[in-house]
């Protein structure tokens, strides 16, 4: 379960997130959206333990996968070592098979300097995948990716995940999002 109970949080004397409060049972999953600045991201980085409310009471697993607005990838290794270098051993056969599914067998010994825009996002979306954790988080996830793509990495990420019982929370501009995942929407 993922919840937000009263929870508020400031970056200094601006008020960022006042009193947000929401639930999520493990296995569902919720699309935050809102304008540019409303606090979206600092929803997911308080998921994330990357920041602690100023007041209130956040429930989350301690695992969380997440993919960054940026991608955060080494540009000076190949496409391979940047999905498997946060990897434990027994991650390793769950990261080849992701990389065959996402179709990437042919580049995987490219280097990450060689890739579109797209490409490279969706390296660092398959490495949140291997990762695992016990939740994921995507921050505008599809940046730079063609529909066709989006679609077969959503299914993907619900089978990864809400087929095991666990949650996805997807920060997005675009609203339909939401039906890629069956999720609900809060709106900031």
């Amino acid at each position: 379960m993922i919840k937000f109970d009263n929870v508020s949080f400031s970056y200094g004397d601006k008020m960022i997130i006042n009193n947000l409060s929401f639930s999520i049972k493990d296995g569902e999953n919720l699309l935050i959206t809102g304008p540019s600045g409303c606090g979206k991201t600092t929803v997911g980085r308080l998921v994330s333990r990357l920041l602690m409310p100023d007041s209130g009471r956040i429930t989350a697993p301690e695992n969380i996968s997440v993919v960054f607005q940026e991608n955060r990838l080494i540009n000076n290794i190949d496409v391979y070592k940047n999905i498997t270098l946060p990897l434990e051993k027994s991650q390793l056969d769950t990261a080849d098979i992701l990389t065959q599914q996402f179709g990437f067998e042919s580049i995987k010994h490219k280097s990450i300097s060689e890739l579109s825009g797209g490409m490279l996002r969706r390296v660092a979306i398959l490495r949140a995948i291997a990762f695992g954790g016990d939740a994921l988080l995507l921050d505008e996830p599809f940046n730079g990716i063609d529909s066709e793509n989006i679609s077969h990495i959503a299914k993907i990420i619900r089978r990864e995940y809400n087929d095991r019982a666990k949650s996805i929370i997807i920060i997005s501009h675009n609203k339909a999002d939401a039906e890629l995942f069956d999720a609900q929407i809060l709106e900031i």
